[in-house]
């Protein structure tokens, strides 16, 4: 059974990466429209250019505020690396998204952001808590 002190940690994660993944992935979701809608871009190349902004952005704000009280930080670069690797399935689902709703059964552009915005996240929440930053 999970103690208290850990579900209330837990849950400040959870609020904390809400705030912070939230504002990264409405980034990225903004980016690829913008790429796709103005610029016409192919839905797959506006989804890998976001995905590489976000990364950017990603490791240094979920270290450092999302998951702060979580884990150790002895090896940096194996967190960074786990962070990669989270990040490039989160990557992947999202291209499935495109795939599976713009090309495959031909929806909107936008329809892929849906998924994008409320999937995704909550399946790196669990990835990052349990092997980026556990």
């Amino acid at each position: 059974m999970i103690d208290t002190l850990e579900k209330r940690q837990t849950l400040g994660q959870l609020l904390r990466y809400g705030l912070a993944g939230g504002a990264i992935t409405l980034l990225g979701a903004v980016t690829y429209w913008l790429f796709v809608a103005p610029l016409g871009m192919s839905p797959r190349m506006a989804v890998t250019l976001s995905f590489l902004l976000c990364l950017a952005c990603g490791f240094g704000v979920h270290s450092g505020y999302s998951f702060r009280d979580h884990g150790d930080r002895d090896n940096m670069r194996q967190r960074m690396m786990m962070f990669v690797a989270v990040n490039l399935v989160a990557f992947a689902m999202n291209w499935l998204w495109v795939f599976a709703l713009v090309e495959h059964w031909a929806q909107p552009d936008w329809a892929p952001m849906i998924p994008m915005i409320f999937v995704t996240p909550l399946a790196s929440f669990v990835m990052h808590r349990r092997w980026t930053f556990g």
